[in-house]
């Protein structure tokens, strides 16, 4: 496989990709230029082991064992000792992996017994010994984790191995994993993760350390190492189809820069590269990190706010691309500008000390030997530790300022087949979950509606613990006197504004932490209204109407009525039933553009009013036997315009001579209102003398 570098050729404006071989040893050109190739090529690899030794190639300058905000890396693992002590620290107290004299383990060690001891070929992990987000002592304890993978001897099989020709710069999705076995070199059995940040009061600068290490069989001090810290999720999806990966940069996440801040606007994934070679004495260390095929390493390294520039060799950027389903993304080579930090440390269990016993304990479920045994001690040279500061390398991107990122994401541990970055991936540990929870989120939920009576905002923090934060609040972008918990009650008629939380990490005391922030709407609700007649009479079709411009109309009736036709519409039609003395009542329910609702009701009721009648009519006759029955006024009509049909008549008696006779009707409408229209004649009686001839 071929690794691709970026150059500048006359007449270019810019960067090429230029393609060269992984090893010019492989090119056949090479073996037919001089006679004197393996002359050459002994005094070269001299040269580079002396330059690893150094540090000049990946110009990273890597200090041997120390403790580092009490945490020791001494190619030990137990608290309360330090193995491998270049700088002289004291060992009582000091943190590690697992507990012992003095200090404290970070792992919890409760299952580690159920999980491995006496098991020929375990497998399985093991978090951190107290919750996440832990301050401990005055240091935070982010995250940490311990891993056993299985191991190939004799019978025993590794299930999570590399199947076919994978490489560190191709995309996860075509790693293959079987089960089987490799080399004993590239055998990995432990690995350990741990992220704290020191105390400022102490002088620990409060920056995030990563302390990572693992164990594998080779005893002779050979070792090709990666830990590759990813910010998406990677995940096994069973042996033999390979991984899944979230992804979306062909598989990674991939770096991202501000040419106007120049500063580092999306954190990407890393790899951190190792060789061990002499027996563990030479260490070689190489970060890279994934960028796009086109990024411009020349003006990106000169940014005054990223911390790091990219490597350059033989006038060119090293750069590693054109991986499997992965064409336009690569891993680049980076170092830091200011090489006299004391940020990275590692160390082996080396020999050849005097003084130092290079076999040191295991747990107390004990590992696994060189030749497949259980063992209670790490071989020499086969326990590796690694301590790096992130702040340093600009890789945190969880503290400070507004930024409350994950610290990392997911870990994966890969042995390579050689000391080339490029070489054939072999054994792998993991993916496992490492620090891949936010350092600080924040979140309000939902917009909501105004509502009647008080309303209570609940700023819902990661982790969960508002302990662990501090808070304003601001309405439309004022800040709110007084209001610091994690809640805010809101009281008032008109609630309705953005209303925004800061969350500001407290996790160590005088580390000002992150600061996050999210916003809540409270959305004013809409005005409802119904315009239309407040009476009705019977059988009467009404339109209402509601008001003009809203998002969304419900209309519904109780009463004595119905509603004819759509009942979603601004205005609805209702039909009135047939009972002149009941009401009916009308609902509507409209919401605004926000989704905010309001309802109101309109109660219509009958038309009320009495009816008239003519006046009462009379007529005075001579005889009884001119009487008739009269005729009932026709037109006469209740308030709502109906005719109203008389009951009657009723017939008074009929004198025996003269006097009166009445004919009386009742008018009643559907109210109950009743008046009587009456007629009356009179019998007035001649004398018959005046009848009577002269």
């Amino acid at each position: 496989m071929n690794y691709f570098t970026r150059s500048k050729k006359n007449g270019d404006t810019e960067d090429r990709l230029v393609e060269e071989p992984a090893d010019p040893w492989c090119d056949p050109s090479w073996r037919v230029l001089q006679p004197s190739y393996v002359g050459i090529k002994k005094l070269l690899t001299f040269m580079v082991a002396v330059m690893f030794s150094f540090g000049l190639y990946a110009q990273l300058n890597v200090s041997k064992g120390k403790v580092i905000i009490n945490f020791g890396i001494d190619a030990d693992v137990h608290s309360g000792v330090v193995t491998y002590n270049s700088f002289g620290d004291a060992a009582f107290g000091t943190d590690d992996w697992f507990q012992g004299a003095s200090g404290l383990g970070v792992i919890d060690e409760t299952q580690g017994n159920a999980l491995f001891q006496g098991q020929a070929n375990p497998a399985g992990l093991l978090p951190m010994s107290v919750p996440q987000f832990s301050v401990v002592d005055g240091r935070l304890w982010v995250d940490a984790i311990f891993a056993r993978d299985n191991h190939w001897t004799g019978n025993n099989k590794d299930a999570t191995i590399f199947q076919g020709s994978n490489k560190n710069f191709d995309n996860p999705v075509s790693w293959g994993a079987t089960n089987g076995s490799n080399p004993q070199k590239n055998d990995i059995i432990d690995g350990f993760g741990h992220l704290r940040i020191g105390r400022p009061d102490m002088q620990e600068m409060g920056a995030l350390w990563a302390f990572f290490g693992a164990s594998t069989r080779a005893d002779n001090g050979t070792s090709y190492l990666d830990f590759e810290f990813l910010r998406n999720e990677v995940t096994l999806n069973g042996l033999g189809s390979g991984f899944v990966s979230s992804g979306l940069d062909d598989g990674r996440t991939s770096w991202h820069f501000d040419p106007v801040t120049q500063s580092t606007s999306q954190y990407g994934d890393i790899i951190f590269s190792t060789n061990y070679t002499n027996g563990g004495s030479v260490v070689d260390v190489r970060i890279f990190i994934w960028v796009h095929e086109n990024t411009d390493f020349a003006a990106i390294s000169n940014y005054a706010n990223v911390p790091f520039e990219f490597v350059m060799s033989n006038n060119t950027y090293v750069f590693h691309g054109d991986g499997k389903l992965a064409p336009n993304f690569g891993y680049a080579q980076i170092v830091l500008k200011n090489n006299s930090q004391d940020v990275l440390h590692a160390q082996v269990n080396e020999t050849g000390i005097v003084g130092i016993d290079p076999m040191v304990p295991a747990p107390m479920w004990g590992t696994i030997s060189s030749g497949g045994n259980i063992s209670n001690t790490y071989t020499q040279t086969t326990l590796a530790e690694f301590a790096l500061n992130s702040d340093a390398f600009g890789f945190n991107s969880g503290l400070g300022g507004a930024s409350c990122g994950k610290a990392l994401g997911y870990v994966v541990i890969k042995t390579r087949s050689s000391d080339s970055f490029t070489a054939e991936l072999k054994d792998f540990l993991g993916p496992i979950p490492f620090g891949n929870i936010p350092l600080g989120q924040v979140d309000l939920g939902d917009d909501i509606c105004n509502a009647e009576g008080d309303i209570t905002l609940t700023a819902t923090t990661v982790p969960n613990d508002p302990s662990k934060f501090t808070f304003k609040w601001y309405k439309d972008d004022v800040e709110i006197p007084g209001e610091t918990s994690y809640q805010l009650v809101i009281s008032g008629d008109d609630k309705s504004g953005v209303y925004k939380v800061e969350a500001t990490t407290q996790f160590v005391p005088g580390i000002p932490g992150c600061t996050v922030d999210d916003t809540i709407v409270i959305n004013g609700s809409p005005v409802c209204s119904i315009s239309g007649d407040l009476e009705a009479c019977p059988e009467d079709s009404k339109q209402y109407s509601g008001p003009v411009g809203m998002a969304s109309y419900q209309w519904s009736v109780e009463g004595n009525a119905s509603i004819d036709g759509a009942d979603d519409q601004q205005t609805v039609t209702v039909t009135v039933g047939e009972d002149c003395l009941l009401s009916f009542t009308l609902t509507l329910v409209v919401a605004n553009e926000n989704g905010c609702e309001s309802s109101c009701s309109l109660e219509v009721f009958m038309k009320e009013g009495d009816f008239t009648l003519p006046e009462n009519g009379s007529l005075v006759i001579a005889c009884a036997s001119e009487l008739q029955q009269p005729t009932p006024p026709a037109n006469v009509v209740d308030v709502c315009g109906n005719s109203i049909t008389p009951s009657g008549p009723v017939v008074s008696q009929t004198p025996d001579c003269e006097g009166d006779v009445s004919y009386t009707w009742t008018y009643e409408d559907c109210r109950g209102n009743s008046h009587d229209w009456t007629y009356t004649y009179t019998i007035d009686y001649q004398d018959f003398a005046d009848n009577m001839p002269a």
